[in-house]
């Protein structure tokens, strides 16, 4: 119904504009879906798709689950956004049973700006590592993009490989952080490097930041600094990585459950 509509539009549209997110859509279990909050805007009902089950990465992984569950995907390109984003899923349940999933859609771009926004120490940095080595933000990400020779295109153009860049010292050091080192180092020319390292997503991927030995310990009040510091700007899309919003969207309106039940209304509003 309009009414029901609404209800959902308002809480996914909400979670969008408060959190920055790429995409936020409601799928029900048959893959028909519901609502569609994209592009800082809500979908109307002709445009949603009668069947995400075919091309979402995350419905049928995520269908599976139990409840406060949560699916991550490893890096895709949007093909509503077209570019780079992590997909995180939850089920919503109902009296024990699956009724359908609700699903994110993070821009990998927004942690770089986070993690820009945050530099570690004056000539320090932080990056991201892909948990299948490749480096999703670095400073040179585009340099080493033109090293591998792939596209220039931020947006479409596949990651470069960590390992492929630097000496023995950094590919050590990238082997340690996908073996979930927290801390090491590594040299690169003369110089000696720090690196703490800390999982996110799930353990999709890593935050790495990295500092000149020398200038980490020129202050000993540096050394209280924290990686958690650093990722702070990215809590919030950490909280949607839980699937507490996937029960809290659905316990704060049970007309939202009712919703779900409805399949010849919710037929109707996708037909």
């Amino acid at each position: 119904s309009s009414g029901q509509r609404r209800i959902v539009e308002a809480a996914i549209q909400y979670l969008g504009e408060r959190y920055a997110v790429d995409e936020i859509c409601l799928i029900r279990r048959d893959g028909a879906e519901i609502a569609r909050y994209n592009g800082g805007a809500l979908a109307s009902p002709e445009n949603l798709s009668p069947d995400e089950s075919l091309n979402n990465p995350a419905f049928a992984r995520t269908l599976g689950l139990a409840d406060d569950a949560v699916f991550r995907t490893t890096p895709y390109i949007s093909p509503d956004t077209g570019r780079w984003v992590f997909g995180v899923a939850t089920p919503i349940l109902d009296s024990g049973r699956v009724e359908g999933i609700l699903h994110f859609e993070l821009p990998v771009v927004a942690f770089a700006e986070a993690l820009a926004a945050r530099p570690f120490a004056e000539t320090g940095f932080t990056f991201v590592l892909g948990s299948d080595g490749r480096l999703l933000v670095h400073p040179e990400l585009a340099a080493f993009r033109a090293e591998q020779g792939l596209s220039s295109d931020p947006r479409t153009s596949q990651f470069p490989a960590a390992r492929r860049h630097g000496g023995e010292s950094w590919q050590a050091a990238i082997d340690s952080i996908l073996g979930g080192a927290s801390s090491g180092g590594f040299d690169d020319l003369d110089t000696r490097f720090r690196f703490e390292s800390r999982p996110i997503l799930g353990g999709t991927a890593f935050a790495v930041s990295v500092s000149r030995e020398w200038e980490l310990y020129a202050d000993a009040g540096r050394a209280q600094l924290n990686l958690l510091v650093i990722v702070g700007p990215l809590a919030v899309m950490i909280v949607l990585l839980t699937g507490w919003f996937g029960r809290r969207l659905l316990t704060s309106n049970r007309r939202l459950a009712d919703a779900m039940q409805a399949s010849a209304e919710l037929a109707s509003i996708v037909a």
